[in-house]
């Protein structure tokens, strides 16, 4: 309650979508196609594919968008999305996450070891010579862990993606402040920006004994009476069994917080708090601008209950 009170006091919903009717749904005008991450229209380039608001990997199948283009829309799917579903790769095979071409397979480089899904339910595959252990067994502690290595992702790329997501639902007028964070996911190379920026980190929570039975997100706006020196705008995303959290940077409404202390609350999960059993928050660190290569990604299970680690 005491959450839920400090963040009443300081933001309030701006926009909110919630994906839990099979219908679809198109953001944006039809008949005047205009791109809001590169301002071009109808006339000066191609609106022909279905571009997906949020990528179809985190469980949407029903919300698309008018305004953004053909060339935007390849680009941060190669630039963007490709990274956060590599970040996310082992998460998704144990939750069976279904993307465009259904539960994914966890299985990297030329490694044989494989996980999968089947009829008969979870297959892991682990073979010697590969000297990796994809699941290792405590019968003392009564715990078992699965890991795997990560493709190559670059941790900035999964916060810019988280933000693209962002500014897709984000309601038009208040695009005018966020012209320097589109300009920023905009560049490809991500080792190079005209923007320094730092302390990128965002909330990740992963259920283990419950599951979002739809993916929704929202954006949460600074009340002009806010108490505390807290960012303009914050992001939340809920799909399968897990959740992010970030704020949105390089506001102009947010300039004078400048060198100040910044508060961010960590919004309490939507399935129930933080108390319920088999549910554990992380902050992780999505400032680097460096590739990462064979990460480790771990999921911790007890025979009774589970957490995870990332």
């Amino acid at each position: 309650m005491d959450k839920l009170k400090a963040i009443d006091e300081n933001y309030l919903v701006s926009s909110l979508i919630s994906l839990n009717e099979p219908k679809k749904i198109f953001l944006g005008d039809k008949e005047k196609k205009k791109c809001r991450f590169c301002g071009k229209d109808s006339g000066e380039t191609k609106f022909r594919k279905i571009a997906h608001a949020i990528p179809e990997f985190v469980e949407n199948y029903t919300l698309f968008s008018y305004y953004e283009c053909d060339c935007c829309n390849e680009k941060f799917s190669k630039t963007l999305e490709n990274h956060m579903s590599s970040y996310m790769n082992l998460h998704h095979s144990l939750a069976r996450v279904k993307g465009k071409r259904g539960i994914p397979s966890f299985k990297i480089g030329g490694n044989k070891s494989r996980l999968d899904w089947n009829t008969e339910g979870l297959t892991i595959q682990q073979v010697a010579e590969d000297n990796f252990n994809i699941i290792e067994q405590n019968e003392k502690n009564k715990t078992v862990t699965i890991k795997g290595k990560r493709a190559t992702y670059t941790p900035i790329a999964v916060f810019k993606c988280l933000t693209k997501m962002a500014l897709s639902i984000m309601v038009e007028d208040e695009l005018v402040n966020f012209k320097n964070t589109i300009n920023w996911i905009n560049e490809e190379d991500h080792t190079k920006s005209n923007y320094q920026l730092g302390n990128l980190k965002a909330f990740f929570t992963f259920i283990t004994k419950q599951k979002n039975n739809y993916t929704s997100c929202f954006i949460l706006k600074r009340r002009e009476d806010n108490s505390n020196n807290v960012p303009y705008m914050i992001f939340f995303l809920a799909y399968s069994q897990f959740n992010f959290q970030i704020h949105i940077p390089l506001c102009e409404l947010d300039k004078h917080l400048f060198n100040k202390q910044v508060t961010l609350y960590a919004i309490p999960n939507i399935l129930g708090e933080d108390i319920f059993k088999g549910i554990e928050r992380k902050i992780i660190d999505l400032t680097s601008t460096e590739r990462i290569k064979d990460d480790i990604a771990e999921v911790h299970m007890s025979y009774r209950n589970s957490t995870s680690s990332v």
